[in-house]
């Protein structure tokens, strides 16, 4: 459960589940809570592991260059890739076609997710969005990549359905000013 479930209530109560169906004694909630939380850590540190061991040398290089800050805006293009993508209108057209061909030029992480649960990776994407350049930096290697892939990689997936939204809503208005015409 560990590996599809991230939530340590909904854990604990998988581990009660089971306790229940097995006829086993509950035990105190605090010695369920330990447990739940020492499986939990176990299990990611496997998906960080295994997603260190997939990342090719080149793309590690690019998600260090990600926490390194620009010289001239004194910001880390890690900023960028947590930005959500602004409103899908034709206003924006054209930082929503930049920001995609910058987020390509990271590269593909798809790959090196693969077999890692969604749950996970949305998990995860949502820790490092919370975080600043400065306390990813403090992680040990396999989680900071990890996050820092979770990251690039649903900043990719965003920022497709942005554009996409912004096509399909730019498609329904030609149609209605079609009909009305």
């Amino acid at each position: 459960s560990a590996q599809v479930m991230d939530n340590p209530a909904d854990l604990i109560n998988v581990a009660i589940e089971e306790l229940i169906k097995e006829r086993y004694e509950l035990p105190a909630f605090s010695t369920l809570e330990r447990i739940v939380g020492k499986i939990r850590s176990l299990v990611n540190r496997r998906i960080f592991q295994t997603v260190l061991r997939r990342l090719s040398s080149a793309q590690i290089l690019t998600l260090d260059r990600l926490l390194l800050p620009d010289e001239k805006a004194y910001r880390t293009p890690y900023n960028s890739l947590k930005q959500l993508p602004k409103k899908a209108t034709l206003k924006h057209l054209q930082e929503l076609l930049n920001h995609p061909e910058w987020l390509i030029g990271l590269g593909e992480f798809g790959e090196v997710l693969a077999n890692v649960p969604a749950v996970k990776i949305k998990h995860f994407y949502a820790e490092a969005k919370a975080l600043d350049a400065r306390e990813i930096k403090d992680f040990a290697e396999p989680k900071r990549y990890a996050l820092l892939t979770c990251l690039a990689h649903r900043a990719s997936i965003k920022e497709r359905d942005a554009l996409a939204e912004m096509f399909i809503k730019r498609m329904a208005k030609l149609h209605q000013n079609a009909k009305e015409e």
